[in-house]
Order: C-alpha cells, then sequence, then structure tokens
C-alpha cells in the first residue's frame, strides 16, 4: 500500500482544494466513490480527499465518456499505480487550464507515473502489464493534446513532439513485446482505445498503423461481430457494388462494412441486443483498417478509372462518420481521405 505524502499536498492552494471537494462532496454518492475510493484505503495510491475528487473530475469532466467499470477494476490491481498516477497527472492537466491547479502539480504525478513504469518494466513478470501500457498511452495522448495549437502547453511546441516520439516509441515497443495488439484481448477498453488511436492517425495521415489488430498469420481480421440482426443486410446495396466490377478483396470488405451498417443499426434501435458497446465501435475501426490496409497496399496500381480507389477512400470517410456520430472531431481525420477522393474523381 502507497503511504501518504506530505510533500503532495503542497502543490495545491486552498481555492483549488476547496473547488476539489466540493467537486467530491456532490459526488459522494456516486458508485465509483462508494466502491472504489471510500473503503480502507486499499488502492496502489494513497487516496485522500484531493486526490480522490480529482478521480472524480477525471472521469466526470476531463475524460467524461470513459468506462467506470474498467477504470474501477484497473485502479484495483496491485500494479495499477502508474496507471492511477497517470489518470492523476491528466486530472491535474485539465484543471490547470481551467485555473485550478499548478504546473507543479501536473510534474509531480507525472512523475510518479513514470517512475511506476519503469519500476514495472524493471521486473520481467511486469515490464508489459497492462498498466504500464495504458499509463504510457495515456501520456501519449496528453503530449498529442498539447501539440494541438490553442491548447495552453506550458512547453514549446518541439518539446512536445519529442515526448510524444518518445511515449510511441515506447509503447509500440511494449504492444509488440506483449504479443501484438490481440494479445491485450482480456483487456477490452485498452485494446479498443489504442486501436482506436492508432488507426485515426493511419487515417488521418493515410501512413502505416503503429499497431493494428492481426491474426495469428500478420493479416488484418475480418469483420465478426455474433450474428443477432434481425433482417438480413440489404443485399441490393452489394448488388450495386459487384455491378461495378471491382477488385473482389475490395467487394468483401464492402460486403462486411454493408452487414456492418446494417448490424450497427439494429444495435441502436433494439436494446436487447446482446452486444457490448465497445464491440461495435472496435469493428467499424476495423473495417476501416481493413480498407486502408488494401487502399496503401494498391496505390502503386492504377486501378480502373480510379473507381476502386474512390469507392475506398469514400467508405473509410462513410466509417469514420457512423463511428463517431457525436464527436465533431471527426473533421480532421477524414481532411487528407477527402483530399485524396477529390483528386481520384478528377
Amino acid at each position: 500500500m502507497h503511504e501518504p505524502n506530505s510533500d503532495e499536498e503542497a502543490f495545491w492552494d486552498a481555492e483549488s482544494t476547496i473547488s476539489l471537494l466540493t467537486d467530491m462532496a456532490l459526488a459522494r454518492l456516486d458508485d465509483f466513490t462508494a466502491g472504489v475510493i471510500v473503503p480502507f484505503d486499499c488502492m496502489a495510491v494513497h487516496m485522500n480527499a484531493k486526490t480522490s475528487s480529482m478521480l472524480l473530475h477525471y472521469l466526470h469532466q476531463a475524460s467524461h465518456i470513459i468506462t467506470t467499470q474498467w477504470v474501477t477494476d484497473a485502479l484495483q490491481n496491485a500494479t495499477s499505480a502508474p496507471f492511477a498516477y497517470a489518470l492523476l497527472a491528466s486530472s491535474a492537466l485539465h484543471l490547470l487550464a481551467l485555473g485550478g491547479s499548478s504546473l507543479e502539480g501536473v510534474l509531480y504525478y507525472k512523475g510518479r507515473a513514470i517512475a511506476g513504469v519503469n519500476e514495472l518494466l524493471s521486473s520481467p513478470r511486469t515490464m508489459v502489464d497492462d498498466y504500464a501500457i495504458t499509463a504510457v498511452f495515456i501520456f501519449l495522448t496528453l503530449e498529442e493534446h498539447q501539440l494541438v495549437p490553442g491548447n495552453g502547453s506550458p512547453y514549446d511546441a518541439q518539446w512536445n513532439a519529442r515526448q510524444r516520439a518518445v511515449h510511441l516509441d515506447g509503447l509500440r515497443a511494449m504492444i509488440e513485446q506483449r504479443g501484438g495488439l490481440a494479445a491485450l484481448s482480456a483487456n477490452r477498453c485498452l485494446q479498443t482505445f489504442i486501436l482506436m488511436h492508432s488507426i485515426a492517425h493511419s487515417i488521418s495521415t493515410l501512413y502505416r498503423p503503429y499497431t493494428a489488430l492481426l491474426d495469428t498469420i500478420g493479416r488484418p481480421q475480418r469483420y465478426s461481430l455474433p450474428s443477432f440482426r434481425l433482417n438480413p443486410a440489404p443485399n441490393n446495396t452489394f448488388r450495386l457494388f459487384r455491378a461495378l466490377h471491382i477488385n473482389t478483396d475490395l467487394l468483401d470488405i464492402i460486403s462486411d462494412t454493408i452487414m456492418y451498417t446494417n448490424d450497427l443499426s439494429t444495435f441502436f434501435t433494439d436494446r436487447s441486443t446482446p452486444v457490448e458497446p465497445l464491440e461495435p465501435q472496435k469493428q467499424g475501426v476495423q473495417l476501416q483498417y481493413l480498407l486502408f490496409d488494401w487502399y496503401t497496399s494498391t496505390s502503386h496500381v492504377k486501378a480502373k478509372s480510379g473507381i476502386d480507389h474512390s469507392i475506398a477512400l469514400a467508405t473509410i470517410i462513410f466509417l469514420v462518420r457512423i463511428t463517431q456520430p457525436f464527436d465533431p472531431g471527426y473533421r480532421t481525420v477524414i481532411l487528407t481521405p477527402i483530399r485524396k477522393l477529390q483528386t481520384a474523381l478528377s
């Protein structure tokens, strides 16, 4: 168990502490608070009023769409200290942007998280532990967030870019040592979050992703949602694509995309579907990767009248949009594919 550290308290002034305590008071009946923060102080890091409210701030403000149960399970793990400190660093950075914390607090928690990762890396048993990977992934996304103009990074862009490169190289190496992204299947949230991040970068730049879901012989995994649909996929749509005589491999992916679109519609309209929300998201992103992989592997081949490449790019754009129905950030992901599509159609 982590021992209390009085130095930690020095990083917070009275005003921010009162604000944080207010947040905690409002959430006192929250299941996360009752089930994780309160009992017995048995977590991998010391919890007090400030750190408890910071975790609640992360869940409900800084990253309000995150899966609370996943965070709950993770924080109760014996090796979760780097993950917990990474969450605290994220929360502190968000509060810093709101004027509610100090840069010293961000650096303190970041330093503790990095120290925790290094400790896990020193042991063969924990060197590719889920929570070491998660902490590095969180810091990678934080550095990328700081690179966005207007986000108020306390550092210059070159420093953030170097830090991002360090975290990306480390994350890639850890995933490879683990056996690839498919080896994280027991931690579905982590696997899906990393897949979404990797493929979003890949689609937005049309560069190879730093990791992807591959099968045992290194090929992209195909669409594999269980059959729960009330109605079969619309065959008339598939016939339209088949009539174009497009590449057979591309036609297979289009067929999967049509099936996925129908499944996604059923998922949103029928609450009794036996599929958890993460699965449609993961499958949609994987379809984007299948299309990207086909497009990049055939980009040197002049397709028939550019139709094949145009269809692949347009379908990528379509999938990005339907897998991010409430996120306006999808526009930045599809800028490069749109330009490529315009070129292919000209």
